[in-house]
């Protein structure tokens, strides 16, 4: 496997093997564009394989996408806050006689880290697929129209 990344461009387009590179033309206008099974860039390749992935975000398209996490930062925040805290307990044990509170709160930060790196991430993980669903639906959209539009260009031109 091949991976294509184009300036400018949110996505990395991952080539089957056997295929031909495609160009940057090709990969700005079907960016996150889903082929069907059994499609084929020229005829006698071999399809990729099944549920193959074509395409991966690449940094650009986290840099672009940011605001899209802004509503679940606030679960970040508390994750790192209960990790400061849990180290500052950490650091404590070491220079401090143990105490109950110590134990307590180093137990309540261990706990609020976990479960709110969890939630964040599962946040993030359900944000990032919807979006990617909403860009491959509008991408086929897209990519449609283009095509009607090439099709009726070439009609019109040859008559």
């Amino acid at each position: 496997m091949r991976v294509i990344r184009v300036p400018g461009v949110g996505g990395d387009f991952l080539v089957p093997r056997g295929w031909p590179q495609p160009t940057d033309r090709w990969i700005r206008e079907n960016l996150y564009w889903q082929p069907p099974a059994g499609w084929v860039p020229q005829p006698g390749l071999r399809p990729a394989p099944a549920h193959w992935r074509y395409w991966r975000p690449n940094p650009l398209w986290y840099q672009m996408s940011a605001p899209l996490f802004r509503g679940i930062a606030p679960w970040r925040t508390a994750g790192l806050t209960f990790l400061w805290v849990w180290l500052a307990m950490a650091v404590a044990v070491l220079v401090l006689p143990l105490t109950a509170v110590q134990t307590l709160l180093g137990t309540i930060a261990t706990f609020g880290a976990l479960v709110t790196f969890i939630v964040h991430r599962t946040l993030r993980h359900r944000r990032m697929r919807t979006a990617l669903v909403r860009i491959r639906i509008e991408a086929e959209t897209q990519r449609t129209g283009r095509l009607i539009r090439e099709y009726q260009a070439y009609l019109s031109a040859g008559s």
